[in-house]
């Protein structure tokens, strides 16, 4: 497996891009046939990607309406 031959900071990396559960979806579902139990770590990680810019939203607005320049 690709993933097993990677470096460990490397592999670590793979699991914060949501590309990765995407292929793992499509994998399990279109290819493997896997019922969609078995999915739900990459539907709930993809979720979680989804959420997170959301809850971290107010602090962006915060930094954009009160910008700090430093020369």
């Amino acid at each position: 497996l690709p993933q097993e031959a990677m470096y460990p900071w490397v592999e670590a990396l793979g699991f914060v891009v949501p590309i990765k559960y995407y292929f793992l979806i499509m994998v399990d579902q279109a290819l493997n046939g896997i019922d969609l139990y078995y999915s739900r770590f990459y539907y709930a990680a993809l979720i979680g990607f989804t959420i997170l810019p959301m809850l971290l939203s107010w602090r962006l607005k915060k930094e954009c309406m009160n910008p700090i320049y430093v020369p």
